[in-house]
């Protein structure tokens, strides 16, 4: 996957780039975007001020030029840290990041709108995989509460102690996670549903790990993802609130 970075046809012939060339020739140019692309990839489009880092990185081995390129044509700047950053790509990529947030803040309302519309509001269970997004938005899970299942014993027939995991879940799935899940999903596998529900109900990220491994990445034809399904539609349509939900779903799909 490449990351995007605007590249003008004419921007050669800017009067910030005159200069450049006419001094330094096609062999700054061509340094010149490398380090562009560089801090595309850097953190806050930013790095460090180090002209035989910066050399090194983009494999030139002419310092005095890379050094010339970087310092003497003010097409770079430093921030009160001493980061490099050039002021041209900074103000491309604002307007890049802002349009891709707007993005998918309207693709978010829209996937919630749709999927509210459907079935009459509840949720759907079972998403299809080439949407490439998990599609469970769960709605009202509010009215009356389960209470915690307590089996008589909490390892399931694969040896691992789902209730020792579910004291201990770790970090609560965030939405980043569960965007970046399903955006992977091989063919035949829903990992992002179930990302979803864990996010969805606050559980960690401990249970999402062994959800996604007892039902052999959230196959479609897995048992126990079916079961999976089947108890998540069933807790959405008879307005369920488990009041333990990583240890009720844990158990109910054993």
């Amino acid at each position: 996957m490449y990351n995007y970075i605007p590249h003008p046809s004419n921007i050669s012939k800017s009067s910030m780039l005159t200069s450049l060339l006419i001094e330094e020739g096609h062999a700054a140019y061509g340094i010149y975007w490398m380090v562009l692309e560089l801090l595309r990839d850097c953190p806050a489009y930013k790095v460090g001020d180090n002209v035989k880092s910066i050399a090194w990185i983009i494999h030139s081995t002419d310092l005095d030029l890379v050094d010339r390129v970087l310092h003497n044509y003010g097409l770079f700047d430093r921030d009160g840290d001493g980061l490099l950053f050039s002021p041209w790509l900074l103000e491309q990529m604002e307007a890049y990041d802002n349009k891709k947030k707007k993005l998918q803040e309207a693709g978010r309302r829209g996937a919630a709108k749709r999927f509210a519309s459907q079935s009459n509001g509840e949720a759907i269970a079972t998403p299809s995989v080439e949407d490439g997004e998990a599609k469970a938005i769960l709605y009202n899970v509010t009215k009356r509460n389960i209470t915690q299942c307590n089996p008589t014993t909490s390892t399931d027939v694969d040896g691992e102690d789902w209730r020792g995991i579910c004291s201990c879940q770790g970090l609560k799935v965030d939405g980043d996670l569960v965007e970046a899940i399903a955006k992977t999903q091989p063919e035949g596998h829903a990992p992002g549903y179930v990302a979803q529900v864990c996010h969805l109900y606050g559980i960690g990220q401990n249970v999402m790990d062994y959800l996604l491994r007892v039902t052999d990445n959230a196959s479609l034809s897995n048992e126990r993802y079916v079961k999976f399904c089947a108890l998540i539609k069933r807790i959405e349509r008879e307005k369920y609130s488990p009041a333990h939900p990583a240890n009720f779903i844990c158990s109910k799909i054993q």
